[in-house]
C-alpha cells in the first residue's frame, strides 16, 4: 500500500492516464497511472543542482506539452518537472 496524506491539489496531464497529486503531508508529488491502476515514482524535487526537497506543495498546473509546475509553498518557489 501507499501512504498518502493531505492531498491538496491534483491534475490530469495530456498524456493518457497520468494523474499528478500534490501530497502535502509527505512533501512530494505523487503520480498515478489511471490506465493500469499503478503508482509511479513520486517526485520530491525538480532535479536541478540547487533544489532542496519540496515543502508543502499546494498547487499544480500541467501545460499542453506535459510539463508539471508546482507551487512549493514553504520554499517560496515554483518547481518545474518535464
Amino acid at each position: 500500500t501507499r501512504e498518502e496524506a493531505h492531498h491538496l491539489a491534483l491534475a490530469l496531464g495530456p498524456a493518457a492516464g497520468v494523474l499528478v497529486i500534490a501530497d502535502q503531508g509527505n512533501d512530494r508529488l505523487s503520480r498515478f497511472n489511471t490506465l493500469n491502476a499503478t503508482w509511479l515514482t513520486p517526485w520530491f524535487y525538480d532535479g536541478s543542482a540547487d533544489s532542496a526537497g519540496m515543502k508543502d506543495p499546494q498547487g499544480i498546473a500541467i501545460d499542453p506539452d506535459g510539463s508539471v509546475w508546482v507551487a512549493d509553498s514553504l520554499n517560496g518557489r515554483i518547481q518545474h518537472f518535464s
